[in-house]
């Protein structure tokens, strides 16, 4: 009689700690926050374009806000700057040293997997500016531009309430320059590039 009521207990624990835990989920889901992120990034673009061809990996700082609210869909803006050396100056000339500046403005979904760990995903419009300098140059050479992103991240919680999170995360930016060139090649590879961001740092929610 005891081994079947201790089996029985055993069942009835294991049928109503997994809803305990699924309910707390579901409340954290249901929660409206704000956040404050700041953190590192690393920029480096891929594929055939002027950047990825005469920059070396940009490495800079972000900090965002965000908030989240109905059903774990949210807005955020975000600012960042990165700096890079020129990699070939075949492709950039007399120019030496480049920095990009980004202003994002996004929609996200936060994803809360347990109390501890939870996922984000962004999707946004980016304005960008590539700013290059050059001893030979009175004036810096000043290159803007729009993008559209995609990223994600993963959010882990360092404290008990979530309060300080470890985030980190990548986004792809696909960049339209205002660079205009005649052949059709050419205005192609000055103008369109394909950006990876990487990005770790820490996320204070209120």
């Amino acid at each position: 009689m005891k081994k079947i009521f201790y089996i029985y207990s055993l069942l009835i624990s294991s049928l109503v700690f997994p809803q305990e835990t699924e309910s707390e989920i579901k409340t954290e889901t249901e929660k409206s926050f704000f956040t404050f992120e700041l953190k590192g990034n690393l920029v480096q673009g891929i594929g055939d374009s002027f950047i990825a061809d005469g920059l070396k990996s940009a490495s800079g700082f972000a900090f965002s806000f965000s908030g989240t609210f109905h059903k774990n869909i949210g807005l955020g803006i975000e600012f960042s700057s990165a700096s890079a050396k020129i990699k070939d100056a075949s492709v950039f000339g007399d120019l030496e040293s480049s920095k990009f500046r980004f202003i994002d403005i996004y929609a996200l979904y936060y994803y809360p997997v347990s109390k501890k760990f939870a996922l984000e995903g962004d999707l946004g419009g980016s304005v960008v500016s590539l700013k290059s300098e050059s001893e030979y140059w009175d004036k810096d050479f000043k290159e803007d531009g729009s993008a559209f992103f995609l990223g994600a991240k993963a959010i882990y919680a360092l404290t008990k309430d979530g309060t300080l999170n470890l985030i980190g995360g990548t986004k792809i930016y696909f960049f339209d320059s205002n660079v205009s060139i005649a052949e059709p090649h050419w205005n192609k590879y000055y103008s369109k590039s394909t950006l990876l961001n990487f990005n770790l740092g820490v996320r204070v929610r209120f």
